[in-house]
């Protein structure tokens, strides 16, 4: 879908993504998400996976992270303070609410170092065609970017895909992003 947003304005596309995805049924997001990690899991095939736990109304990536934490190449971030702290985990079911309210590792899950990530799904609330992206405010992921080496790839449904999104100069970028129509890869 070809869009651009009426606002250059960060926290005005904020709010209105915020509500059209909590105005998708469970079931939408369930098959939009079905589609989206069809089209996800080849972007993902080899390497050790940064990945995240998702929210409710985003694209649901948990069959992905069961696999790759079977595999032994899944690391999730963890909040501590105003970084993420990076930790390979080998079961989601252990996962906990952290200070956010999304589902993160224990400090007990062994760390991983920034340098040994190959592949990162990065999240958003919005992307751009150019590989620009909007995330949700805290700016958790855009300080964590900079440190990887890593390929970076965002996923999200159809709706949140856009030309481009407003930036900064420290908003990071991502090299593809997937949604259920398929891989776009930038550059």
């Amino acid at each position: 879908m070809d869009q651009t947003p009426s606002s250059p304005d960060k926290s005005a596309l904020r709010r209105r993504l915020r509500a059209e995805l909590a105005g998708l049924a469970p079931g939408a997001v369930a098959r939009r998400s079905e589609a989206v990690l069809a089209a996800l899991v080849p972007e993902i095939a080899r390497g050790t996976v940064l990945a995240y736990a998702p929210l409710p109304r985003e694209v649901q990536l948990d069959p992905v992270l069961v696999t790759l934490a079977t595999e032994g190449r899944l690391v999730l971030p963890r909040v501590v303070g105003e970084e993420l702290s990076l930790h390979r985990v080998a079961d989601i079911a252990g996962l906990r609410r952290g200070s956010l309210g999304i589902r993160e590792p224990g400090a007990d899950c062994p760390r991983v170092e920034p340098g040994d990530i190959e592949v990162v799904l990065v999240p958003g609330l919005a992307f751009g065609r150019d590989g620009t992206r909007l995330g949700r405010g805290g700016g958790y992921f855009d300080r964590l970017l900079p440190r990887l080496r890593a390929r970076r790839v965002g996923a999200c449904f159809a709706l949140q895909l856009f030309d481009t999104v407003p930036t900064e100069p420290h908003d990071a970028r991502v090299d593809a992003v997937v949604t259920e129509e398929g891989c776009l890869r930038v550059g």
